[in-house]
């Protein structure tokens, strides 16, 4: 075993560090194929295998720790690889950004300031291919990935699983975003790069159109409704202009209405776009599905199934008399009101997606589970109340019933009290007379402390707790939303679109400015910023940087001289004290430790 495999085994960081120094070879490995690295990884003491790994990172030579081993069978299976770089962020995630710091390099021409350029190294971070072996049986890290200089990924690279969702669910960026130190490693300057290349290369266009599409397609279907006829309020063919009621004879499939006649040319034309869009969205449903597998499975999805097939099922001619006047069936006209409502709510999770605005769809979605939470204690007074104005009140048309008093009461609290009508009405009138008028006055005036002042102050202080804790994981939660929307994304592609978002280098000229790339910077869609990375305060910044690390090596190598000095005194001490104990005792004589 290599010496310094040794000393990280045992947990002595100095030595560790004084081989380092004396040019031990850092990349060397054990019988077991193991590095220093990994020797470190799984130190029982934490606090020394944190401060070794520090040090091997710290070390010049420390890309060659990094280089995976691992190997993966072929097709789809359950194998998640398990890198180096892996096992840094999920057992040492505070010390990733010194890998993901060097990860970004600076090149400057002096004789060009526009070759001026910044270099970002995103093959530790996005580690989802890798390369075939010679003989065809499995997927191996060991061969060369990357073209050296553009960093473009090999042609024969595949995904190390043909399960997507997996991927998605096990990729770094979500390893990191599951890390207690998540926002540290998300608002890196590499990982925001990494997550905004992605974004800028196939998320948001994959994106942008689906959602282009479904704007469209709810908007066609929204027309078609607002230019149906209820069955409950058609026009009449006689000259009054009045409306009848034809929702009696609506019921059934085979329903006719040849004594009315109404003009639905443009609903017609509007109706196969629907259900040309329609089916369009439940192949690209169907196809998610396929590539998905289970994993598809999920309430957001089946919401937008709900949808589609209700919006065929709505628009489509039933009857002889939808086909003559386009009046849709009772039950289509119920659905529609359905579909119409969870269609346009489904646009909500559609736009949570988006950075800029997801964040107010987050802020909703966590007041929403708080008074879930909350809602049996509202639900409680809501009854109690009910039962007691039922009780009182039952006479009145709005308290008539046990389900109209638990209406009503909800109402209230909104402020329609009707004060005035409930206990000032007709005294003689019997649908207005009060019975009791102490006791349900005084049932009343709980009411209003209760419910408008207690319960209503109570669930607005419960909101803006919630806002407020959003507010202050705005930052991690817009990043958390981008990562989620580009492994999604990436996991629904087929593999040579999921190619297109893939790098291993990415260079980004600050210097090469023109109008067309300035608009595209303004509307955030370059993976780098120029204002993060000016030329002149960053090269400053560096050799302040530089000057600062030399210092600090300076230090730690003197304090390292004294404390081995230190160590070198107190060995002398020891064998001293020794000495001298044996010479009292070989001459008999008699000490105190007081003397």
């Amino acid at each position: 075993m290599p010496v310094l495999h040794l000393a990280a085994q045992n947990g002595h960081v100095y030595i560790v560090k004084y081989l380092l120094d004396c040019k031990a070879k850092i990349d060397a490995r054990n019988a077991q194929g193991e590095t220093v690295f990994d020797i470190a990884m799984r130190l029982e003491d934490k606090t020394k295998g944190k401060e070794i790994i520090r040090i091997l990172l710290e070390n010049s030579e420390w890309r060659s720790l990094m280089k995976p081993t691992d190997r993966a069978p072929l097709g789809r299976h359950p194998f998640i690889r398990n890198t180096p770089f892996r096992q840094l962020v999920k057992n040492f995630p505070e010390l990733v950004d010194i890998v993901l710091d060097e990860c970004i390099t600076k090149r400057n021409d002096p004789a060009n300031p526009f070759n001026f350029f910044v270099e970002y190294d995103f093959r530790y971070l996005d580690d989802t291919y890798l390369m075939p072996e010679k003989d065809g049986n499995g997927l191996t890290s060991t061969e060369t990935l990357y073209d050296e200089y553009l960093g473009n990924l090999n042609k024969e690279a595949r995904s190390y699983t043909e399960n997507y969702d997996l991927i998605a669910q096990n990729h770094l960026l979500r390893e990191m975003e599951k890390s207690k130190f998540n926002v540290q490693l998300l608002s890196h300057p590499l990982t925001k790069t990494l997550i905004k290349y992605k974004w800028n290369n196939l998320g948001r266009y994959i994106y942008y159109t689906a959602f282009s599409i479904y704007i469209l397609y709810i908007t066609l279907f929204t027309l078609f409704i607002t230019y149906s006829t209820a069955p409950y309020h058609v026009p009449s063919n006689n000259a009054t202009h009045t409306f009848v009621d034809l929702s009696y004879k609506l019921w059934e499939y085979d329903a006719t209405c040849s004594d009315v006649y109404l003009e639905h040319d443009k609903q017609v034309h509007v109706k196969w776009l629907i259900v040309i869009l329609a089916i369009c969205q439940l192949c690209k449903e169907g196809f998610q599905f396929y590539k998905r597998r289970l994993a598809y499975l999920s309430i957001e999805n089946g919401i937008e199934i709900f949808i589609y097939i209700s919006t065929i099922f709505i628009v489509f001619d039933i009857s002889d008399c939808s086909h003559r006047t386009g009046i849709r069936l009772n039950v289509q006209w119920i659905l529609a009101a359905v579909c119409s409502f969870v269609a346009w709510l489904n646009l909500l999770l559609l736009i949570r997606k988006l950075p800029r605005f997801g964040i107010y769809v987050v802020m909703f979605f966590d007041i929403l589970s708080t008074f879930s939470r909350f809602v049996i204690i509202f639900a409680l007074f809501i009854f109690a109340f009910s039962i007691s104005f039922f009780i009182m009140m039952q006479n009145r048309s709005e308290f008539s019933s046990l389900t109209d008093s638990i209406l009503k009461t909800t109402v209230m609290m909104i402020g329609e009290f009707e004060f005035v009508s409930i206990f000032h009405g007709d005294t003689v009138n019997h649908s207005e007379k009060l019975y009791g008028p102490p006791w349900a006055k005084s049932i009343f005036l709980l009411f209003c402390i209760v419910m408008t002042i207690l319960l209503m102050n109570l669930l607005v202080g419960l909101a803006v707790d919630d806002i407020k804790g959003v507010q202050e994981e705005a930052e991690l939660q817009r990043l958390a939303m981008m990562v989620d929307t580009v492994l999604q994304i990436e996991a629904s592609m087929p593999p040579f679109i999921r190619r297109l978002s893939h790098i291993g280098i990415y260079r980004f000229f600050p210097n090469q400015d023109n109008w067309w790339k300035r608009i595209v910077r303004r509307f955030g869609y370059s993976p780098a910023q120029k204002t993060d990375i000016d030329e002149d305060q960053y090269l400053d910044i560096e050799d302040a940087k530089d000057e600062l690390r030399d210092d600090f090596r300076r230090q730690e190598k003197a304090i390292d001289l004294m404390q081995r000095n230190i160590d070198i005194i107190n060995d002398k001490q020891t064998k001293l004290e020794k000495m001298l104990d044996l010479i009292i005792k070989e001459m008999k004589i008699q000490y105190n430790e007081t003397d």
